[in-house]
C-alpha cells in the first residue's frame, strides 16, 4: 500500500528508468519492481487518510491511529479507482475508509484486516 501517486505510477509502468532528480529513489524502486515481477507483488494506492502508516511515521498525523483504536484495532483497505485525494473525498463528504463510488471487490481481497495478531484465530483465519 502506498499513498504516493508518484511511486504508484512508476511501479505501474512496464519499465522503470532511473534518471533525473529522483534517480536515487528510482534505483530503490527497481528492487521493488523486480519483486513485483518475480513474486507477483501487488502495489495498491490509497489516499492519505486511509494510510495507517501515516500515524506511525508523522508526529502530527494521529487521526488514522485514533480511528484504528476506535475500530477495535481493525482497518479497511480502501479501493477507489478514481484515485481521489483525501482532500477531494472530504469535500464530497466521503468518509476516509469508504470505498470509491461503484467499487466492488472482484479479487476477493479482504477489505477489513485484523492488525492485532495475537490470537490463534487471527493467525489462522
Amino acid at each position: 500500500m502506498t499513498d504516493c501517486r508518484n511511486v504508484f505510477d512508476k511501479l505501474s509502468t512496464e519499465v522503470l528508468c532511473p534518471k533525473g532528480a529522483e534517480r536515487r529513489t528510482d534505483l530503490e524502486l527497481l528492487s521493488l519492481k523486480e519483486s513485483q515481477l518475480r513474486n507477483h507483488v501487488c502495489i495498491r494506492w490509497v489516499h492519505s487518510e486511509a494510510q495507517l502508516a501515516n500515524s506511525l511515521t508523522k508526529t502530527k498525523e494521529m487521526r488514522q491511529l485514533m480511528l484504528f483504536y476506535q475500530m477495535d484495532q481493525t482497518w479497511r483497505i480502501v479501493e477507489d479507482s478514481s484515485m481521489a485525494s483525501a482532500k477531494k473525498r472530504k469535500q464530497r463528504g466521503q468518509p476516509p475508509l469508504e470505498n470509491g463510488p461503484g467499487q466492488t471487490n472482484p479479487e476477493n481481497i479482504p477489505t477489513h484486516m485484523n492488525i492485532h495478531l495475537t490470537s490463534a484465530q487471527a493467525l489462522n483465519p
